[in-house]
């Protein structure tokens, strides 16, 4: 059992924790227990939590205004006044399309030139959708001005459409208004051989020939498209990149788990079992029947 905090609290109220287990079978059990003074010493931890990863390259989580990289790569964002906003999650950064944008330093780790993964969430009321022409910036990696060169660039459209562009040769467009207030989640994964655009933890478009994206010394921009231009306006939370790609499952799960939790653990009456122990301490046992 590990958590990415360090201690927990556990006086009053509930406490969500993360489990790493390989795989859940029936008969699995995760157990907890409390009030041992002797119980000290936390399992191993970042400051600012570690992230279970195959290729994460970083994950931001946002708190208040604080973009802190959540991998042990320590690639933390920095915000150009962007404000605190309400976030799918818990915080979300929210951008005024003037001027707003986030950003983390140039390193080799985000030199993705396939096989890869961008994810994020946004929120864009309708009225906040750019002008004819126009475009509005989820997050991006490109020299400016030059759309040749770009690792990644996902943004929305005049139309509220999402748009993936990535050069040489990814350029796909979901054709559905996403600009409705409402939080959406997007995927841009480059496997091999396609390069797949996921909304809402769904396969929208596919490009059956990406080609090798290219990759250049920039820094990835969250809210704007090279840090100067095609500025966010709505609200932003939740990036993730990855030197791997994710399968359909993996992308369907990361949505739901965030969404809504549909499916993915049920909870009968005696799912929680008390485990006596000396009067000091106290444990119990969480069932899952597999």
């Amino acid at each position: 059992l590990s958590w990415p905090l360090g201690p927990l609290s556990l006086e009053a109220g509930e406490s969500l924790v993360w489990v790493q287990i390989p795989a859940f079978s029936n008969g699995c059990a995760v157990i907890a227990s409390w009030g041992d003074a002797g119980a000290t010493n936390p399992p191993a931890h970042t400051t600012n939590g570690a992230t279970w990863t195959e290729g994460y390259v970083g994950v931001w989580h946002v708190r208040g205004t604080n973009l802190s990289d959540a991998t042990a790569r320590g690639h933390d964002a920095f915000t150009n006044s962007a404000a605190a906003g309400g976030g799918i999650t818990a915080d979300g950064l929210a951008f005024d399309g003037v001027a707003q944008q986030a950003r983390a330093a140039v390193h080799a780790d985000f030199n993705l030139r396939s096989n890869f993964a961008v994810q994020c969430w946004f929120k864009v009321p309708a009225a906040y959708k750019p002008s004819v022409g126009n475009y509005r910036t989820l997050t991006a990696k490109e020299l400016p001005a030059d759309f040749n060169n770009r690792n990644w660039w996902l943004g929305i459209r005049s139309e509220g459409w999402l748009q993936w562009k990535s050069s040489p040769g990814v350029d796909i467009t979901n054709r559905i208004d996403l600009c409705d207030g409402q939080w959406h989640h997007v995927a841009a994964i480059h496997a091999g051989a396609a390069g797949r655009l996921y909304v809402d933890g769904v396969e929208r478009v596919v490009d059956p020939t990406p080609g090798t994206i290219s990759t250049q010394a920039a820094p990835v921009v969250f809210g704007a498209e090279d840090g100067t231009a095609r500025y966010f306006k709505g609200t932003l939370d939740e990036w993730r990149v990855s030197s791997v790609p994710r399968s359909s499952n993996w992308v369907w799960a990361v949505y739901h788990t965030v969404a809504d939790g549909i499916g993915f653990a049920t909870y009968g009456a005696a799912a929680v079992t008390n485990i006596p122990l000396p009067p000091s301490q106290f444990r119990s046992e969480i069932a899952f029947p597999g």
